[in-house]
């Protein structure tokens, strides 16, 4: 059983810039963890801070309620996988992936048994006598994770492993990785740009924004009620739409009881000619067709926007120029007071 807690890490480098600002959080046991945000949000950083490569500015962290904060990186019991794979290139996928037992100096029968059997697990049997510039980034990848599985450590963290596969590949990866999740039974940190993968591969997820933690939840909760206006923006695929007040109450047809609020509205719960108003007509400005998808952007006079997001089947017969009439359930209204953006009840 592993469990990782970090409390009010603060990461200030040299040049003054103030990269984490009192990040806080405790993982379950055997959790999968997605760190997500924009670039330049902090995320890397966290990771770098908890792997003891970049030193904390105060702070504590804390391994299975052992306090690390101070240890060297090869003291932490964490392996980390790099964006780039950072493997040897001189070196066999065998060498690669056993160059940590090496390290601590384990007899070479228990490194031949240790390796073998996470080749097996990661299907590298066949490459391990192949050097990495002869291996596809998939296989790099895997070798990448081969090594630091190798150790068994409590921890394991990835700093956005995905990044430089295609869309196919990660796909396919982003299985596989939850399946060695569940394999190994310990905590992943994972950190990532990308949300489809956050909402795809988390047990909970931490949005981060300018090395603030905006919100620790489950995918479902960040997706149906985001903390602040940021979250509500930053996940989801299409956005989230942000409407004024008074035309959200036109929408729904309900009293909004806040005043000096945004209003936002996924594009999949806004309905299509189902609507009493005349207030909610407006015009097809374009559709998007995504696959089973379509995506229909509606303009009010140049006041409002709507993107609606409907299945193909649902809105075949409009056409761009036409006129239709919008509404939404109060339910699926999400309120945010203007100053400080943060969410209302």
């Amino acid at each position: 059983m592993a469990n990782i807690s970090v409390s009010n890490i603060n990461k200030v480098f040299e040049n003054n810039f103030q990269a984490l600002y009192d990040v806080t959080f405790n993982s379950n046991e055997n959790e999968f963890i997605v760190i997500v945000g924009p670039s330049g949000c902090g995320k890397s950083t966290l990771l770098r801070v908890i792997a003891g490569l970049e030193q904390t500015t105060s702070g504590q962290i804390l391994v299975n309620d052992v306090d690390v904060t101070s240890f060297q990186p090869k003291k932490r019991d964490i392996s980390m996988v790099f964006q780039n794979y950072a493997l040897y290139p001189h070196m066999t996928v065998f060498d690669n992936i056993a160059f940590p037992l090496k390290l601590h100096k384990i007899p070479k029968k228990e490194i031949k048994i240790k390796v073998e059997k996470v080749a097996e697990m990661l299907d590298l049997k066949e490459l391990l006598k192949r050097k990495p510039g002869t291996l596809s980034g998939g296989q790099c990848q895997r070798v990448a994770i081969g090594r630091a599985i190798i150790r068994e450590p409590q921890i394991f963290l990835f700093d956005e492993p995905l990044s430089n596969l295609d869309a196919d590949l990660r796909e396919y990866t982003r299985v596989e990785l939850k399946k060695l999740h569940n394999e190994l039974k310990t905590v992943f940190l994972y950190v990532t740009h990308d949300q489809i993968e956050a909402l795809t591969m988390g047990d909970r997820i931490i949005v981060m924004k300018s090395g603030k933690v905006q919100q620790f939840d489950t995918p479902e909760n960040i997706y149906n009620k985001p903390n602040n206006v940021f979250v509500a923006k930053f996940i989801g695929s299409p956005k989230m739409n942000f409407v004024s007040k008074e035309f959200a109450e036109k929408l729904s047809g309900s009293v909004i009881a806040h005043q000096n609020v945004k209003v936002g509205v996924r594009p999949e719960h806004i309905n299509i000619d189902n609507s009493t108003s005349k207030d909610c007509t407006g015009i097809v400005s374009s559709i998007e067709l995504l696959g089973k998808d379509i995506l229909v952007a509606i303009d009010y006079g140049g006041k409002d926007m709507l993107i609606v997001s409907k299945p193909s089947c649902v809105v075949e017969k409009i056409n761009v120029g036409d006129s239709v009439l919008c509404s939404v359930c109060v339910e699926c209204l999400h309120v945010f007071d203007k100053k400080t953006s943060q969410r209302l009840n």
